[in-house]
């Protein structure tokens, strides 16, 4: 940030520390007071102008700095334009919105309301053929106006300063488009090269106050964000009637499957693998005689999941119908001994016996009984196996 006077002005004109003698010899007056300089060059400090016999004035050093920018944009003919983002918000439709993006840009007060930042137009060099400054536009004094073939752009210097609210709105009653040019981080002791620089052919210090095209910009953007949402919910429409009609074709793949007399059986292949209703009935003759394992032996169905815990009891179901295994804790403590340890003995069994009638997803399809995969997502696997009973 500058805090030392870098310009005075002589003769009225804008003169540098850098082209005057040292001393009260270089005939300077403050640029924002009239107060007379003097000019300090010695060989430690950065070269300034300071007040002579009387306090520094507040705003020297941003007037003339507004008086220098305008004379380097009175000698030349090309400024860079800053990029041009469109910032609004507007009705987003909510399948397009996630819960991140919900949290951080929906409007504090409207609810339904989202920001959107859209880049329309790249940083560029515009070339300009007029410059007028100190001219009374509408009630205010615009900095400095350049013209590019007849129309008008805005341009206002920044240093500590800044365009306010009033004078933003009197610029968009105006039509016309303005820039501002932040010089704020310039340092004491800048050359001449770093001021043009800073003035012409930066991007990153300056942005748009109004752009006259903008609104119709934005105006191009939500029509084409209207087609595109308009698209989607056309293919999520199509892509709904297709899933729908998916369903019901495996619904009656599944009732036909099942009318023929076939097994449907769900698991999932990949974390625990498939009990196989075949193995279950041959190996159930391995284990002692009890009602469930002879139900299995006669041919029962059972998808190889115990259900329960200590608390609420353990229990199976055999041909879709729940079977008691092992009665609940506080039923267990009444119970004669041998009545409670046959119950842990079946309990043993079904354990044991999932574990030798578990196949893998390889075992599965390639036993004689397996026929399809019905719906891979979910494991339904179309099985013929039919014991006798």
């Amino acid at each position: 940030m500058i805090t030392k006077l870098p310009f005075g002005i002589r003769n009225e004109q804008l003169v540098s520390i850098a082209d005057v003698d040292s001393g009260l010899s270089c005939g300077c007056n403050c640029p924002n007071c009239g107060a007379q300089l003097i000019a300090k060059k010695g060989a430690v400090k950065t070269h300034h102008f300071a007040h002579h016999n009387s306090q520094e004035c507040i705003g020297s050093v941003e007037t003339a700095l507004h008086l220098a920018a305008k004379e380097v944009l009175k000698r030349s003919n090309g400024l860079m334009l800053p990029a041009l983002e469109l910032d609004f918000y507007e009705v987003f439709d909510e399948s397009l919105i996630t819960s991140d993006y919900q949290k951080n840009y929906e409007h504090p007060d409207l609810k339904g309301l989202y920001r959107s930042f859209i880049e329309v137009l790249d940083e560029q060099m515009l070339s300009y053929d007029k410059v007028e400054s100190e001219i009374l536009l509408g009630g205010i004094r615009p900095d400095i106006i350049v013209y590019s073939k007849g129309k008008p752009l805005l341009v206002e210097i920044g240093v500590t300063h800044f365009v306010d609210i009033v004078k933003l709105e009197k610029i968009e009653q105006l039509d016309i488009s303005a820039i501002e040019i932040d010089l704020s981080y310039l340092e004491d002791g800048f050359t001449d090269k770093e001021l043009e620089e800073a003035v012409l052919s930066k991007a990153y210090n300056r942005d748009w106050i109004y752009n006259r095209k903008q609104k119709n910009l934005i105006d191009k953007f939500l029509d084409a964000r209207r087609k595109t949402v308009a698209q989607l919910h056309l293919k999520k429409t199509h892509v709904q009637i297709e899933e729908q009609r998916l369903k019901e074709q495996r619904e009656k793949e599944k009732k036909d499957f099942i009318n023929s007399g076939h097994r449907i059986i769900k698991y999932n292949f990949k974390n625990f693998g498939f009990m196989c209703p075949k193995s279950i009935h041959l190996n159930a003759g391995n284990y002692k005689s009890n009602s469930i394992t002879d139900e299995l032996k006669s041919g029962a169905f059972w998808n190889g999941t115990i259900y329960g815990n200590p608390h609420t009891g353990f229990n199976i179901y055999l041909d879709g119908k729940k079977v008691d295994v092992v009665a609940p804790n506080n039923i267990l403590q009444d119970l004669p001994a041998h009545n409670v340890m046959d119950m842990r003995n079946q309990l043993g069994q079904l354990k044991s016996l999932i574990h030798v009638a578990r196949k893998s997803e390889n075992g599965c399809q390639s036993c004689p009984y397996f026929k399809t995969f019905l719906n891979e997502e979910i494991d339904e696997v179309v099985c013929s196996y039919k014991a006798n009973k």
